[in-house]
């Protein structure tokens, strides 16, 4: 699957879910019914999203407003100059545009969807005063931006390591029913291949006496199940 395959599929998710009247509850993306055209507030609102998310990817979604659950029609903008005025307000580093991607969710609307990479956390903000404070660390909570506190930069200096994407390629199961009296009951061979994908440079180190899982067997769907089994690898 690409990133784009994935992140539309993501998005299709969060929208129908927003349509539903539904909150969406990852605190990695942000809802906007059209372009924001203060760039200074952007960067601020991104900048914090970004820091709190502690080196995960964050979204924004252009194009549907949480608190109606209603899909827009969001002005025309050229990406690349509204990207770069947002940028401009950011001290040094902004977090990095990793894709953009025009979003079909109906017959008559596109969400565009923005993924953002955080590696380089802290981002720190221009506030635009004069004589005054002249940076500031945004952080997210909730859906408030503010500043964030001293154990709130603790947290995005230390080191995370993200749970990676973990995909089945290839799954094969047999099962023999053993009838003797001695065993009665199922016997079952499982094998699978799975794909993990980390989400940084971080090692990845599976244990193979780490692996576990479990199997939930029903006789038939109005029945509770009979049995169930603990796997070891």
């Amino acid at each position: 699957m690409t990133p784009e395959q994935r992140l539309e599929i993501m998005v299709v998710g969060w929208v129908q879910g927003v349509l539903r009247g539904d909150r969406i509850e990852d605190s990695v993306v942000e809802c906007k019914s059209d372009w924001p055209t203060d760039h200074r507030k952007t960067a601020r609102q991104l900048g914090a999203l970004a820091n709190a998310a502690q080196g995960a990817e964050v979204f924004w979604l252009i194009g549907i407003d949480e608190t109606a659950s209603t899909l827009t029609t969001p002005v025309t903008v050229d990406l690349a100059q509204w990207w770069q005025q947002v940028k401009s307000h950011f001290d040094q580093v902004p977090p990095d545009l990793l894709l953009d991607l025009n979003v079909p969710v109906d017959s008559s609307h596109l969400v565009v969807a923005l993924r953002f990479g955080t590696s380089r956390a802290p981002y720190v903000v221009r506030t635009g005063l004069s004589g005054g404070a002249e940076r500031e660390v945004p952080w997210r909570e909730g859906r408030h931006t503010r500043s964030a506190h001293r154990h709130e930069l603790e947290l995005i200096l230390a080191p995370t390591t993200s749970l990676p994407e973990v995909q089945i390629y290839e799954i094969w199961a047999q099962g023999n029913w053993d009838r003797t009296e001695e065993k009665r009951g199922l016997q079952l061979r499982v094998d699978t291949t799975l794909l993990f994908n980390p989400k940084n440079d971080n090692p990845l180190l599976v244990l193979e006496d780490g692996v576990r899982g479990k199997i939930c067997l029903y006789s038939n769907p109005d029945n509770p199940p009979f049995t169930e089994l603990e796997l070891a690898g």
